[in-house]
C-alpha cells in the first residue's frame, strides 16, 4: 500500500485522500503487507468515519474486501469499538449490490453481519469477545435493543445466540424486563412468540418485579394488555413489598390519573388480575403529590385565560356588528359598511376576525383541562395562552385601525 495512503487513513485526511483518488484511482484498491488489510480496513480501526463515507464515493465494492483472516472492514470496526463506523459500513452495505448479496439473493448488510472470519466470529461476536459485553448499567447490546424497540435485531440476536436469554442488567432484569419497561411492544410480543423463551415471562429482578409489575409501574397499558393475554404470564406473582400488578395500581394511583393510567388499570382488572395476600395500606392523610400540586400551580391560571378568552370572545363578536362609520341607509349600497372600499376596514375586519376565532378555540381548549389528565391539562394551557396572545394582539391592531 502507498505509505501516503496508508498515513491519510490513519489520520483521518480527506484532503490528501481526495488528491489521490483523483490522480489515481487504482491507489484505493491497493493492499498492506502481509495482513492483506484494504485502506478501508485502516480507516475502519482508527475510526475515521469522514474518511470512510469518502471512500464509499471512489470506491464502493471495498465494502466486500477482505484480509487474510477473512475480515471485512465491518469485522475491523466491531473489533475496535468504533461503532461510528459500524453504523455507517452497514448503511454503507444496505444501497450497495455487490458479489454477496447477489449470490444469497439478499440485502448486502445482512450477509456482512453472518458473513464468519477464519475463527468462524461475525461481527456480533467480535464487538462481544473485543469489549465488555455490558455498558456502564450493566445493559448487553441485546438490552440496548431492547430499549430501542429493535425487535428485529433482538430476534435475530437470539436465534443466533440463545444464551442471550441469560444476560441481565445490574437490577437482575432480563430482556423481556427491559423491553416491558421501556414501552416496546414490538420486542414484547417478539419475546412472547418464541416457545424457547418461556422462562423469561415470570422471571423476578432484584425487587421481585417480573415483566408485568414493570409494565405497570412505568404505566404502558398496551405492555400490561399484551401479557395479560398470554396465559403464561402469573398474575398472582409478588414482589419482595408482597405487592401483585393490582396492588401496584391500587398503591400509586393518583386522584386525578392520567388515560393512561386509566388505561393501565382497566386492562389488570378486565384480565382479573388477582391481589396479594396483604393488600397495601393507603395513608388517606397522605399529603398532596406532585399531580395534586400540578392542579391546584395551573388552577387560577386556567380560570384567568377562561375569563380572558371569553371577554375577547364578546368584544370582537360586538364589534364584528357595530361597523366604524356604520352602514348605507339607502341607494344601491344599502345595508353595506359605508367604509367597505377602505383598505384599513378590511384590515380591521381581518385583524378582529382572528381574534374572535383564536379566543373561541382558546375557550373551547381549555375545556380538556377540566378532564383529569395533568399531562393534557398542561399541553391545553400551552395552546391556549399562545391563542389568547394572538386574539389580544389582533384585538390591538384591530381598534388601532378603527380609530
Amino acid at each position: 500500500m502507498d505509505p501516503r495512503l496508508y498515513d491519510a487513513a490513519t489520520e483521518g485526511n480527506i484532503l490528501l485522500l481526495r488528491d489521490l483518488a483523483e490522480e489515481q484511482g487504482s491507489l484505493l484498491m491497493q493492499i498492506s503487507h502481509p495482513n492483506r488489510n484494504t485502506v478501508l480496513h485502516v480507516a475502519a480501526n482508527f475510526d475515521n468515519k469522514s474518511f470512510v463515507v469518502l471512500i464509499q464515493k471512489y470506491c464502493p465494492n471495498l465494502i466486500e474486501k477482505k484480509n487474510s483472516s477473512d475480515e471485512t472492514a465491518l469485522h475491523i470496526a466491531a473489533k475496535a469499538g468504533n461503532f461510528s463506523v459500524v453504523e455507517c459500513l452497514i448503511s454503507w452495505a444496505k444501497d450497495f449490490v455487490g458479489s454477496f448479496s447477489r449470490e444469497a439473493d439478499e440485502n448486502d448488510a445482512y450477509v456482512l453481519l453472518r458473513e464468519p472470519n477464519k475463527d468462524g466470529n461475525t461481527t456480533l461476536h467480535e464487538a462481544l469477545q473485543s469489549h465488555n459485553p455490558k455498558g456502564k448499567d450493566g445493559l448487553s447490546p441485546i438490552h440496548m435493543a431492547a430499549i430501542k424497540g429493535h425487535s428485529d435485531i433482538v430476534e435475530w440476536m437470539l436465534k443466533r445466540c440463545p444464551d442471550f436469554r441469560e444476560f441481565l442488567n445490574r437490577e437482575d432484569q432480563n430482556i423481556l424486563h427491559v423491553a416491558a419497561m421501556s414501552g416496546k411492544q414490538k420486542v414484547v410480543k417478539s419475546i412472547l412468540k418464541m416457545p424457547n423463551f418461556w422462562m423469561l415471562i415470570n422471571q423476578k429482578d432484584n425487587k421481585g418485579n417480573t415483566p408485568l409489575h414493570l409494565a405497570t409501574i412505568y404505566w404502558h397499558p398496551k405492555i400490561v394488555g399484551t401479557l395479560v393475554r398470554d396465559k403464561r404470564v402469573d398474575m398472582s406473582v409478588m414482589n419482595r413489598e408482597g405487592l401483585t400488578p393490582v396492588d401496584i395500581v391500587e398503591k400509586y394511583i393518583d386522584t386525578l390519573a392520567s388515560f393512561r393510567k386509566l388505561l393501565t388499570i382497566a386492562a389488570l382488572r378486565t384480565a382479573k388480575a388477582p391481589r396479594g395476600q396483604h393488600r397495601p395500606t393507603i395513608d388517606e392523610t397522605r399529603q398532596p403529590n406532585k399531580s395534586d400540586f400540578t392542579v391546584e400551580f395551573y388552577r387560577d391560571r386556567i380560570n384567568t385565560l377562561s375569563l380572558l378568552a371569553t371577554l375577547i370572545t364578546a368584544v370582537t363578536f360586538a364589534a364584528v356588528f357595530t361597523m366604524p362609520g356604520g352602514y348605507n341607509d339607502d341607494g344601491p349600497s344599502q345595508g353595506m359598511a359605508t367604509m367597505l372600499t377602505k383598505m384599513e376596514f378590511h384590515l380591521f375586519l381581518t385583524c378582529t376576525t382572528i381574534a374572535m376565532y383564536c379566543s373561541i378555540i382558546a375557550a373551547v381548549t381549555l375545556i380538556w383541562t377540566q378532564l383529569g389528565d395533568t399531562n393534557l391539562l398542561v399541553v391545553a394551557l400551552r395552546i391556549s395562552l399562545l391563542l389568547v396572545g394572538i386574539a389580544l394582539t389582533m384585538m390591538a391592531l384591530a381598534f388601532a385601525v378603527a380609530a
